[in-house]
């Protein structure tokens, strides 16, 4: 191999750089051929399956035993909200009702009965006690936009299944 790479670079035709020629016949077919081969044309992105998933019955003879599930996650949220602290209240949420209308007002402290019985034409009513600062707010935020607890919002119509589901239209 020496000899022929040294006769090689000696060569002024073919400028010193040694040159070696080889070809690879490969004998092959493409993945899709391969594919459609095996499944023979079965549409197996929206097409029908042959059968059911397995039942849970028929699962059980395949499980030896079944998996150990705790939910540690709810565990440590029951233990961090029996160990939370609250404090005292010290927040006070009253419903002021006048002629006017009704407002809302958050005190440190509680109105006086001097306050609560003297003024005509208004009523207090305690509506809410916080033990801190951000959920007072947030209760009085709430009261003001006119309700007393948070309602669940109604979801709206589920979309269309053709904006769900990655099938096309076939086109026959």
């Amino acid at each position: 191999m020496d000899k022929h790479v040294e006769r090689l670079l000696a060569d002024p035709q073919k400028g010193g750089l040694p040159r070696f020629e080889t070809s690879i016949e490969v004998l092959g077919k493409p993945p899709q051929v391969m594919f459609e081969r095996f499944f023979h044309g079965l549409d197996l992105e929206c097409g029908p399956a042959s059968s059911a998933p397995p039942t849970d019955v028929e699962m059980r003879t395949v499980r030896h035993l079944p998996t150990p599930y705790w939910d540690l996650a709810a565990l440590v949220g029951a233990l961090a909200k029996r160990l939370k602290e609250k404090g005292p209240d010290r927040y006070f949420l009253y419903r002021v009702r006048r002629a006017g209308g009704v407002s809302y007002w958050l005190r440190e402290d509680r109105i006086s009965d001097a306050t609560l019985f003297n003024i005509p034409g208004t009523t207090f009513e305690l509506a809410a006690t916080f033990p801190d600062l951000d959920s007072a707010t947030k209760g009085w935020r709430r009261m003001e936009r006119g309700f007393e607890t948070p309602r669940p919002t109604v979801s709206a119509s589920p979309p269309p299944p053709w904006a769900t589901i990655p099938c096309r239209a076939r086109k026959d």
